[in-house]
Parts: C-alpha cells; structure tokens; sequence
C-alpha cells in the first residue's frame, strides 16, 4: 500500500524531475549560477539504530534532524514530516540515500582487463555467483582499483547493496514528491561522507561539445516555461493525494503493513549474510583446487553444480589425485565418476573425478 501510493504520487513528476535534471547537468557552469540552478541535496543517512537527515550544499554536510527509529510509534512518521517541511521555495533539487556499511557486500572480482569498456555490464552478469540474488533485485556499483597488464587482469571491486534494504527510506522519501537520483554507502559505520559510487543505474549518456551544450541552454529555458503549468497541476494532485495518504497511514492495517515490511527486510538481510558464509563461489573453489593439485596434473574441464565438484584432466597417478583432494579440508567424498583410462603412448591416465565442498568453505 505505502509503495504504490508513492508511486502514484511521484510518478510524473519523477519524470519530469529527471528530464530537467538531465538537462541541468548539461548547462555550463557560468550558466547554472547565471540561473541560479541549485546544487543543494538532502542525504539521508540509513542505520539500524537512526536515520540522519543532512543537507549537502558546495560548503560540506549540514544535519537537519536525527531520526531513532525506535522511539517512532510509526517507523518513518516524523522522516517523512521532516521532508515534508522541505517543501518550500528552498526546496532542494534532488536526495541521496546513504546507507550503513553494514548493509553493503563487498567483493573483489578478478576479470579479464578487456572488461574495463564495460565494466558495470559485466558485472552485471556475474552478480548471480557474487550473490544469492538477481541483478535486478540489487543495486550495485563497480570501481577498478588494480590493472595487471602483464597478466591482462584487472581488479574490480564491487559494492552490492539488495534494493529492499533501502525501500523504508524511498518510501518516505518519495511520499512527499522526492525522487532520489543518488543512493551510496557511508566510508565507515557513523560516518556521513560518502565511502562509494553512485549504486544507481547510470542514465544515457550525454553527448559533448560547445553545440551541445549551447543546445543544452536553450532547452533548459524552454524546459522551465513549458512546464510551469503543469508542475503547478501535479503540484495540486501531489497534495491531495500526500493529505488522503496521511489520512490513511494513521490507521492500524497500514502500521501493521509498514511493520510487515521492515520484518521482511530484517528477514533478507539475515538471509543474505548466512547465504554468504555458506554459498561457495565457483572462482573461489576453482582457486583451491588448481592450488592443491601439483603441477603435472592437467585439467581439461570442471564443472560446479551446488556444492558438488567434477573435474577432468590427466596424470600420472590419477588415485594421487584423490588423495590430495582428500587431504584437503575444504573438500570431501572424493570418487571417481568414470574408469581411469591409460593414454596409449604414455605414462598419463586420465580421469573423471567427484567432490564435494565442506559446508561453509571457502569463504
């Protein structure tokens, strides 16, 4: 209920929210103060204990109130009182959410160095094995912090954070006509500044150059005279639609919804950590065992189905094979799943063999 009434409220003007910011963004410098085009950004800081809410301006950080959210009768009541002050003349163009460290995944992937071009989308497609949810149940950024150009390897770190921990804040957020173009984690737990890119989708990127940008003016004016009338409009609408849904969230079944959605998102965020002590990534294993097995065994294939390991390959002894996986703590149940076979000409066998992964290994 809360979700779909806040987006029936912010829907339109969203899209025109972001239609002018996009044009903003592509004024010149001297232009936007000869508009007096705001930079000003509200952040709101996201914990387990409080919600921050700060005001971003070219002078730093200022904080605007503190949030407990366990001394709210209803959860996000006065966060969404807070913004709804914010709604006049000094309104700020867009927000941020800032959320807690400890409500982000990081990962440290090791990709191909031609992967730099499009790094966001090749993540992307691996978000699957760095987490046990989908790309479009996340959102996430990606940053390059180490190339290799010997090895043709570089080092991405990734920043993943699911959508639903984030929902409360959007909710409240978006109830009184604020759309956020930003959502980022905090450098450290406490800390307000900013420790991570921007987890959002990127928009489409803009186009460069003196004629753009002279195209870009002229189309920010007309933008602003061809929508006034119907930003006072949905203006109008916003009110009365933001009056009914105060009306109705002080009834007993929409607290209980809103409760039910914050148990969920405690639930996930549960899931999410026991999910990671316990689901092995296939780079992980792979690196294991190409670290265990002695130099003059050759792999031809692998494969990881859930915790259970098949590898193909020769050696001179495919039963010492086995016993270094054996040995190993982090593997089990080691057998073979063919007949080992000689290589006619030889002194290699080749071999198909199964294993298992010890349940919590390797982290």
């Amino acid at each position: 209920m809360n979700a779909a009434l806040s987006e029936l409220v912010g829907t339109p003007q969203r899209l025109l929210h972001w239609w002018l910011a996009e044009l903003v963004e592509l004024t010149p410098a001297w232009l936007r103060q000869r508009l007096a085009i705001s930079d000003d950004r509200i952040v709101l800081y996201v914990s387990d204990a409080e919600t921050v809410v700060l005001r971003q301006t070219a002078d730093g950080l200022t904080a605007l109130g503190r949030l407990t959210t366990s001394d709210e009768e209803e959860p996000y009541g006065s966060l969404r009182e807070l913004l709804h002050s914010l709604g006049g003349g000094d309104r700020p163009r867009d927000i941020c959410i800032r959320l807690d460290p400890g409500k982000a995944v990081r990962r440290h992937v090791l990709l191909p160095l031609v992967a730099e071009e499009n790094l966001r989308e090749v993540i992307g497609f691996e978000l699957d094995r760095l987490t046990p949810f989908s790309p479009d149940e996340v959102y996430f950024s990606a940053a390059i912090i180490e190339r290799d150009s010997a090895s043709q390897q570089l080092k991405a770190e990734v920043m993943i954070v699911p959508r639903a921990l984030a929902l409360p804040a959007l909710i409240a957020a978006r109830a009184y006509g604020f759309e956020p173009t930003r959502i980022d984690v905090a450098d450290a737990p406490g800390s307000y500044g900013a420790g991570s890119a921007n987890l959002l989708p990127p928009l489409p990127a803009r186009r460069s150059g003196s004629k753009t940008l002279l195209l870009a003016a002229v189309a920010v004016i007309l933008a602003m005279i061809a929508a006034y009338l119907p930003i006072e409009r949905m203006q109008e609408t916003r009110e009365a639609l933001t009056h009914r849904y105060s009306e109705i969230k002080a009834t007993a079944a929409a607290a209980a919804l809103l409760q039910r959605e914050i148990d969920g998102l405690n639930a996930q965020q549960t899931l999410l950590v026991d999910l990671k002590r316990e689901r092995p990534l296939a780079l992980q294993v792979l690196f294991e065992i190409t670290h265990i097995l002695p130099d003059d065994v050759y792999l031809t294939g692998w494969s990881l189905a859930g915790s259970e390991i098949q590898i193909e390959g020769t050696a001179q002894s495919a039963s010492a094979v086995v016993g270094l996986l054996e040995q190993s703590h982090l593997f089990q149940n080691t057998t073979f799943r063919s007949p080992v076979t000689q290589i006619p000409g030889s002194m290699r066998e080749r071999f198909r063999i199964a294993t298992k992964v010890v349940e919590g290994g390797p982290q």
